[in-house]
């Protein structure tokens, strides 16, 4: 049996923000290549090459119902590497592209990635490395990525100012293949027998029970704790999607010009980063419910910050509705911080996948749903109704936590541990 060091645990910690900036951060650079890619397509309709992204997000849905048996017939570990291969010809393909059909065919291969090479997966691999620490040190991980995505952007950009976007996507295949690789074979390795054992911030290599506490995929699903929390998934996805395809044109209809409303929604992207960093600490000091309530009380606070800039006006309030509405990112990674309070650890990566594919349908149903609603109510009133979704996803997370299996399953150690005194 592999024992694990802090050292080896932190390794791997580091591979899995690699192998994510590699792989689902790559969907950050190719947003800002899209003008050179449509030339490259030869100008198809905006519409048809939009279908890309979609047919993307549905494969990213399908895949996390396949997932949720995958992975864990795969392990996370060589469910990443496939993620990493996937993304390399992804990426191949757009570099060779010259019909928007192969683009559309590339944006499947992207869903499959995300589905079961991303989040789920590298929780996963977090999980065998830092056992009780998970949910901390998966927040530093996803704070990491984020900030890398946001340089490995900055590098796009530098890419296509010396030169073509053909020349720069297979510079991307190159580091992704080799990166991708590199962080698993050598950053992650070997998967260990046990987790690092934790005692009053010493670490220490102990035997720890081959069968962790919690219920599986099938008890979950039976539990109306998944479906609640599915929907907190569901709403922040929405959330999420909502601000971040929709806050600029928000800005520019009030005149702003495209510019400022781009650096205004970087406030949003930097702050988020950085919460996510201690998102996991969090979780950890006060839980799932009272984390999942400040996540999206603070983003129903940002969006009326938001309206009352709308008509009142001043940069303190645009900073104060982007910085507060930044919370919703954590939401992306709510699966893997809130699964050890409401279901245990015992098969933490299968019921991650499948509280993913809420994630995936709620990115998936909101950009037609809002398209409509703001034609229908304007865009003030479809971002109200967005912070009313926030409110509906508060009380689905009160719910969720009231009816969580770990809620008996505790009691039930504890009974035990007490008869036992």
């Amino acid at each position: 049996m592999t024992e694990v060091t802090k050292a080896r645990a932190t390794a791997a910690a580091v591979g899995c923000a690699i192998i994510l900036t590699t792989g689902t951060g790559m969907t950050n650079v190719l947003n800002a290549m899209i003008p050179d890619i449509m030339v490259g397509l030869g100008n198809p309709p905006l519409t048809l090459f939009m279908l890309g992204p979609s047919v993307a997000t549905i494969m990213a849905f399908l895949g996390s119902m396949v997932a949720t048996k995958l992975i864990e017939k795969l392990t996370p570990k060589w469910s990443l590497l496939i993620g990493t291969i996937c993304v390399t010809l992804m990426l191949t393909v757009f570099a060779v592209a010259d019909h928007v059909w192969m683009w559309i065919a590339a944006n499947a291969v992207n869903g499959i990635v995300m589905s079961f090479g991303a989040h789920a997966a590298a929780s996963g691999v977090t999980a065998k490395f830092w056992g009780s620490r998970t949910q901390s040190v998966y927040g530093i991980v996803s704070g990491v990525y984020s900030l890398m995505c946001a340089a490995e952007v900055f590098l796009g950009a530098w890419l296509l100012s010396i030169a073509d976007y053909r020349t720069a996507m297979w510079f991307l295949v190159v580091s992704c293949l080799v990166l991708g690789v590199g962080a698993n074979l050598l950053l992650i390795g070997k998967i260990p027998g046990k987790p690092l054992h934790f005692k009053e911030d010493d670490v220490k290599v102990e035997e720890t029970p081959v069968t962790q506490i919690g219920v599986d995929l099938s008890t979950a699903l039976k539990s109306p704790c998944f479906y609640f929390f599915a929907a907190v998934v569901f709403i922040g996805a929405w959330a999420m999607s909502a601000i971040g395809s929709f806050s600029t044109v928000f800005f520019t209809t009030y005149g702003v010009d495209s510019a400022t409303a781009a650096s205004w929604f970087g406030i949003h992207t930097l702050v988020g980063a950085i919460l996510m960093l201690f998102a996991g600490f969090l979780t950890n000091k006060f839980g799932a419910r009272t984390t999942g309530v400040i996540v999206f009380g603070l983003f129903i606070i940002g969006i009326v910050s938001l309206f009352v800039w709308s008509s009142a006006g001043g940069f303190p309030l645009v900073f104060a509705g982007m910085a507060l509405t930044s919370t919703i990112l954590v939401v992306a990674i709510l699966p893997s911080l809130f699964i050890p309070d409401l279901f245990g650890m015992k098969h933490y990566t299968s019921i991650n996948a499948a509280c993913m594919a809420a994630y995936f349908l709620g990115h998936t149903v909101v950009m037609v749903a809002l398209s409509g609603l703001t034609e229908m109510m304007g865009i003030n009133n479809a971002f109200l109704f967005t912070a009313f979704l926030g409110a509906i996803a508060i009380a689905c997370m009160i719910l969720a936590y009231a009816t969580r299996p770990m809620k008996k399953l505790e009691k039930k150690d504890a009974g035990t541990a007490l008869s036992e005194s």
